[in-house]
């Protein structure tokens, strides 16, 4: 989890959004408070919060749309909507934008807790996921050997420059093909299969 955690709330009950406050800050977040929703969006373009839980019934606007219109902002903030009636259109709505979850009024400050940890240990893994693709993505491009990485399903997932000038192919050409056909190599899959099972690599032509 974050170690400096930047909370959001948006509802119009300013006694809530006072309570949810104070239950967060005392322990250690960041948070931020408005009633609504115009203000919300301009909190976002401003700052970056890892949660925003956000009433779906607003004076200005809908919930629905401020988490749409801060999703468009920053992708990777974790939304929670807060409702006081369960419809299945609400749930479907809120999800469908990508919501994390949503949450029924009167809430449960233990639920709410939970919800937000475990958004946050989402949008951890996410970030750690991205950073690691970028990682090995920046591997393989900047590498002065020809390179390509290919899937469990042997679909070619990467390839670099040094690779397409040795093939004569473009990555465009190369992307999301199966290997055979990237590659046509006789025998090739027989050797990769040994490869996965045996987790022993294979060095230059050897394929």
């Amino acid at each position: 989890m974050p170690e400096n955690v930047n909370l959001l709330i948006v509802d119009d009950q300013e006694e809530l959004c006072e309570v949810l406050k104070d239950v967060f800050q005392d322990i250690g977040y960041q948070v931020d408070a408005v009633q609504r929703g115009k203000e919300a969006v301009a909190k976002a373009e401003q700052t970056f919060f890892h949660v925003v839980l956000i009433d779906i019934i607003l004076p200005d606007m809908s919930g629905i749309e401020v988490l749409k219109k801060v999703k468009e902002i920053s992708p990777q903030t974790e939304g929670i909507i807060i409702t006081g009636n369960a419809s299945l259109k609400n749930s479907i709505d809120a999800l469908s934008i990508g919501a994390f979850s949503y949450l029924i009024k009167p809430l449960d400050l233990d639920e709410v807790r939970a919800v937000i940890q475990n958004a946050l240990e989402k949008q951890q893994m996410a970030m750690e996921n991205l950073l690691l693709k970028r990682f090995n993505e920046d591997i393989v491009s900047y590498s002065p050997a020809g390179l390509l990485v290919i899937d469990k399903d042997f679909n070619v997932m990467l390839v670099n420059e040094s690779y397409c000038e040795i093939f004569q192919t473009t990555k465009e050409d190369t992307r999301g093909k199966p290997l055979k056909d990237v590659l046509p190599i006789d025998r090739f899959e027989e050797k990769l299969y040994r490869v996965q099972r045996s987790h022993q690599p294979l060095y230059g032509l050897e394929l």
